[in-house]
């Protein structure tokens, strides 16, 4: 599908059709700055896109009812004589005081019925029929004021979505939980069916006695949890759509929203009304590998169509509570590389100018609040000159199909925040399989559950306890066509209400993956050890031990309680295999395991994009729109101490011109890159060994 955007009135570029390079710039703070010396400044800096307005309501309905668009305007004709885009933020994350003060009702309450003070953001309550109106209407007013500028490339809906707040338990939520829960479960006995509420007497009468889960005596049942929090995330996303809907009907400007893995929102919901994907993410060097999963993932949100990359910091994150260490110099270059290299179509920062004011005071910037460039200038100008080299390379092309994919469950987020099991934390978890599994040069996809499984040859899905029907069946037709599913921990030991399968240990997983679950209980330091591919490896975690129903036990247990029983599990199907592990490896081989599974298999799989590529750097495989057999190799270093790839076949370095031969060790720089062309013919394939073979595509 041609990525192509149409703004409409716009005469720049759509957000799909360049590189874009901007930051965030707030004219509303700013008042003793001039708008045009600050964005020739931005100019200056190499910047071609600056966001405005997300943070702004009180200045665009100072008082109720009375609109004042003129600032923003302003800004947006100034930009526009500069060459520089505009991203409008809808407002809606920062309500004015005039909404809720003196109004109780109209912040958000939580779990221990506080309710949330003017300050801060996100302390509005939504679902409250008056907060909701006057989100509409400044949203209406907002998009018929500027929604046909035509320096407007792009809006943004609301900003981070359950960033700073979680569930909302005040009383305007009451008559829409009732509600959702009329939808979902029709009759009151379904639902006492189906959370099982015979335990502790809690069985209900009536939807208006299901209680929200507040405080209470011990714990509440996993299904009210588990439910509460799903009910949330549907009904922000469905708010991110109302938004939506009311800026389409004044503006032809794509949509998006600038959504976090670690918020409190589902950001596969989120992203279906939106136009295209856009995130916020900010790490520090040491944890680099983080950024890379956040790539790997909302690339595969809307696979045909790009994302941005909407905030990051130029040289350190902070806030009133303390910062983060500095950015080491190249750093943020390699940042950007990495974005645009796996299908990032613009890189942003937060923030232009540095707070003088608020409770971000520390973060960094690109301006000093005194009008002095900050060290953060200098990763800009870096990551400009990239930019320009990336550019013409990357035109026409897109990033390839990964036949790896990692699987992001929200199912599975959820279900962990509810049940975490001794503390496990379901993002740190996949963020972790990720690193592991990008370290053995694989090209990986992490992808929601919605993903289709077209072109993929392994998937892999940790910590992902309820597996829903129509999920598996998907699973069950891309093994049976010759792929291979790992189900990792956990998954298949919930149902999807939340409770426990009756039937079989992991319930619907084990109908296909040749198995019984003899043992269920946690190996949680028990000395038990798995032993498999000729290794062994500590293993912890609530875990199922198995029983082979025509699987082979492929890893066993010594030690521990039950020594004998098997751990990892793999059962051919079709023309695939199932490969459950049924417990979580720990340790100092933790990572040692887990690649060897991964590389296991691959090789098995016939996986081709499997690059060999030193540690702390990746290879991002690029292909032409109109040529299957045309290929771009895009080798990044993220670690700062530089790496080096074996090439896959006879290549052009498309900076010099010059020609490598097959199968040469190139070095890629500290934090740097290269770019490599790929004679259309040649590539590889792993042998029996694991080694690399140049083989022909003919």
């Amino acid at each position: 599908m041609n990525e192509k955007t149409t703004n409409g009135e716009s005469e720049f570029p759509g957000p799909m059709d360049i590189l874009w390079h901007g930051a965030a710039y707030y004219p509303e703070l700013w008042p003793m700055q001039s708008p045009r010396e600050e964005l020739e400044r931005v100019r200056d800096a190499g910047l071609s896109v600056v966001r405005i307005g997300e943070f702004a309501w009180s200045k665009m309905e100072p008082l109720e009812g009375e609109f004042d668009f003129s600032l923003f305007e302003e800004v947006m004709d100034i930009a526009l004589e500069l060459g520089l885009a505009v991203v409008l933020g809808t407002p809606t994350a920062t309500p004015p005081i005039w909404l809720t003060h003196g109004h109780a009702d109209r912040t958000l309450h939580d779990q221990e019925g506080r309710v949330m003070s003017h300050g801060g953001r996100q302390h509005a309550a939504i679902e409250h029929p008056y907060v909701r109106e006057r989100c509409r209407i400044i949203v209406t007013e907002m998009a018929k004021a500027l929604g046909a500028h035509p320096a407007l490339i792009a809006w943004q809906i609301d900003n981070e979505f359950k960033c700073d707040v979680s569930e909302d338990y005040g009383p305007s939520v009451r008559p829409v939980w009732e509600e959702w829960l009329k939808e979902r479960y029709e009759t009151i006995e379904n639902l006492n069916t189906a959370w099982g509420t015979g335990v502790w007497s809690q069985e209900y009468q009536d939807f208006e006695q299901v209680p929200f889960p507040v405080k209470c005596p011990g714990l509440h049942n996993a299904s009210l949890l588990t439910a509460w929090k799903r009910f949330h995330r549907e009904r922000i996303a469905g708010y991110g759509a109302e938004q939506a809907e009311i800026v389409r009907q004044f503006s032809k400007a794509p949509i998006t929203h600038n959504a976090g893995m670690l918020f409190q929102s589902n950001p596969e919901l989120v992203m279906e009304s939106m136009d295209f994907v856009s995130f916020d993410h900010y790490v520090d060097s040491d944890n680099w590998y983080r950024m890379v999963t956040n790539y790997d993932y909302w690339r595969n949100l809307k696979p045909d169509r790009s994302f941005w990359l909407m905030e990051t910091s130029s040289a350190h994150n902070g806030s009133l509570l303390g910062f983060h260490k500095p950015h080491p110099k190249g750093f943020v270059k390699a940042e950007a590389v990495a974005a645009y290299a796996l299908g990032a179509k613009a890189f942003c920062y937060w923030v232009w100018r540095q707070q003088r004011a608020g409770a971000e005071l520390t973060h960094g910037c690109l301006m000093q609040s005194w009008d002095s460039p900050t060290v953060g200038m200098q990763a800009c100008r870096e990551v400009e000159a990239a930019r320009q080299i990336l550019e013409p390379a990357l035109s026409g092309k897109r990033v390839k199909r990964a036949e790896v994919a990692l699987m992001w469950s929200d199912t599975g987020r959820v279900m962990l925040d509810t049940e975490p099991h001794n503390g496990l934390d379901y993002c740190e978890l996949l963020t972790q399989w990720s690193r592991v599994l990008r370290s053995t040069g694989m090209h990986v996809d992490v992808v929601p559950e919605g993903d289709s499984l077209e072109g993929r040859r392994v998937l892999i899905t940790p910590f992902m306890p309820a597996v829903s029907e129509e999920m598996l069946g998907r699973i069950e037709a891309f093994v049976r066509a010759g792929g291979t599913w790992i189900a990792g921990p956990l998954t298949g030991g919930r149902t999807i209400e939340h409770t426990v399968p009756v039937d079989r240990g992991l319930g619907c997983v084990e109908a296909i993956a040749g198995i019984r679950v003899k043992h269920s209980y946690p190996l949680f330091n028990s000395g038990a050890e798995g032993v498999a591919f000729d290794a062994r490896v500590e293993l912890t975690g609530w875990s199922y031990l198995l029983e082979s129903e025509g699987a082979k036990m492929v890893g066993t247990i010594e030690g521990g309680p039950t020594p004998g029983l098997g751990f990892l599990s793999e059962n051919a199907l079709g023309e695939g295999k199932v490969v459950v592990l049924g417990s979580e490896p720990c340790g100092e081989r933790h990572d040692e395991f887990l690649k060897a599974l991964f590389s296991h298999y691959a090789q098995g799989a016939a996986v081709e994009q499997w690059f060999t590529v030193s540690e702390g750097s990746f290879v991002s495989p690029w292909e032409s729109l109109d040529s299957e057999s045309s290929e771009t190799l895009i080798a990044c270093n993220f670690d700062g101490e530089g790496g080096s790839l074996r090439l896959p076949g006879r290549c052009i370095d498309t900076e010099t011109g010059v020609e490598i031969d097959s199968e040469e060790l190139v070095s890629i720089p500290a934090y740097g890159f290269r770019i490599l062309a790929v004679e259309p013919k040649a590539y590889f394939r792993r042998d029996e060994e694991g080694t690399a073979v140049l083989v022909d595509r003919v």
